[in-house]
């Protein structure tokens, strides 16, 4: 069986001990792949209706299928660090070598006070050096602990107390979520690495960029720049991988590999449900409650949002918009994003794609905005259901209420 086939029939057990990587970049090429078939796949136009499902339901298969993969990588790498008490011995080895040549430096500097500078700078570089690997060890236990804690796993050392979180199904359905668990799989002992920040670049400049210019002025430049590349070349530590290249432990991404779900949200909806409840809603007002639903849905929580239930008893809000009077008719004009059709009017056939561009924040069409607004109306038509049962249940109905909450 080739490793395509493995990869997209999960065959995924070989990647915790893949030194070499060959695994990691093969779900790379495959993550690409699926990345730029679902593009096309949104933006076809035409085809038959039965051939595009049964399109994207292979694309999700494979997707589902690399998602899988992904976990049982990361479960590998999870395992390990715990096993191992922190980062494998493979990277302390590392250290070890990295050590010696500060060493080498510190002992070659002059003996008496001529030396003392060139040994306080050996010193700093040494310390350095130690805070990187403690850095990463500290960077990669961080994401062990999240990982526990979605898992149920997690005992607060101070407290004793178990701690959990909620993890979206962004993480697991969306493309963005996708690579972000390709990131975390590969984290592997075999692809921890340390490098001198400038190195690369420096060399490039040597060889690249002194070769192409073409005046004394451009190499005079060139040189200026390399001298500052070295002045600022510093020690890190990271892991170099076949799919993300160099990641290093400051890497930002790396303190958001998770989505978690938008629990608050969800919480502020049985507050207020609880507190309508004791007056019957009295003074209860449609624009009002979209302005406050509004107002709760931040750039942080809006993915949970779409892809969770917690916006109330309706079910998941992308799961439910194609049966949303906003969309029904609409215009792409009308709703602030870019369009997909042919014209302005939003098809039955466009509308999947136009739920991709609301709910997914790192899709080329999103608008925060616009997202914001048809989540709120969604969450205040939820309230509506649940003052329409509470009036009905209690007698207080007078009149049949214009809104009819099986229509959403």
């Amino acid at each position: 069986m080739s490793l395509e086939k493995q990869l997209v029939r999960g065959a995924y057990g070989a990647a915790g001990a893949d030194m070499e990587g060959i695994v990691a970049k093969a779900q790379g090429e495959m993550f690409s792949d699926i990345i730029d078939a679902t593009v096309d796949v949104a933006k076809a136009q035409g085809a038959k209706k039965e051939a595009e499902k049964s399109e994207q339901e292979e694309l999700q298969k494979q997707k589902d299928d690399l998602v899988k993969g992904y976990d049982t990588n990361w479960e590998s790498i999870m395992k390990q660090y715990i096993d191992d008490g922190g980062l494998p011995v493979e990277t302390w080895k590392d250290a070890t070598e990295q050590s010696k040549k500060f060493k080498t430096k510190h002992d070659a500097c002059p003996i008496g006070k001529e030396g003392d500078l060139c040994r306080k700078e050996a010193a700093m570089e040494l310390r350095g050096m130690a805070t990187e690997y403690s850095g990463a060890n500290d960077v990669l236990g961080s994401i062990v602990d999240t990982q526990k804690k979605i898992n149920g796993e997690y005992i607060d050392p101070e407290t004793g107390e178990r701690v959990t979180l909620n993890q979206s199904n962004y993480d697991s359905q969306s493309l963005d979520g996708l690579e972000r668990k390709a990131m975390r799989s590969s984290l592997t002992a075999g692809n921890s690495a340390s490098r001198m920040k400038n190195d690369e670049e420096i060399a490039w400049m040597k060889d690249e960029g002194i070769k192409n210019c073409r005046s004394d002025e451009c190499r005079a430049k060139i040189r200026k720049e390399i001298e500052n590349l070295e002045k600022t070349n510093k020690f890190e530590t990271g892991w170099d991988t076949p799919s993300h290249g160099f990641i290093s432990r400051n890497d930002d991404r790396l303190a958001n590999l998770y989505t978690f779900t938008a629990d608050k949200v969800s919480l502020n909806i049985l507050d207020r449900k609880e507190e309508n409840e004791k007056d019957d809603y009295k003074d209860w007002d449609m624009a009002d409650t979209m302005y406050a639903y509004e107002n709760s849905i931040t750039p942080e929580n809006i993915a949970s949002i779409y892809y969770d239930k917690v916006t109330g008893p309706s079910g998941i809000l992308k799961d439910n918009l194609k049966e949303h009077p906003m969309l029904k008719g609409a215009s792409y004009k009308e709703l602030g994003i870019d369009r997909v059709g042919g014209d302005d009017v939003i098809d039955d056939d466009e509308i999947e794609a136009v739920i991709q561009a609301l709910a997914d924040p790192k899709h080329p069409n999103y608008n925060f905005k616009t997202s914001q607004a048809v989540a709120a109306e969604y969450m205040a038509l939820n309230e509506n259901i649940e003052r329409t049962k509470h009036l009905k249940r209690n007698g207080l109905l007078e009149e049949q209420s214009s809104f009819d909450p099986n229509a959403y």
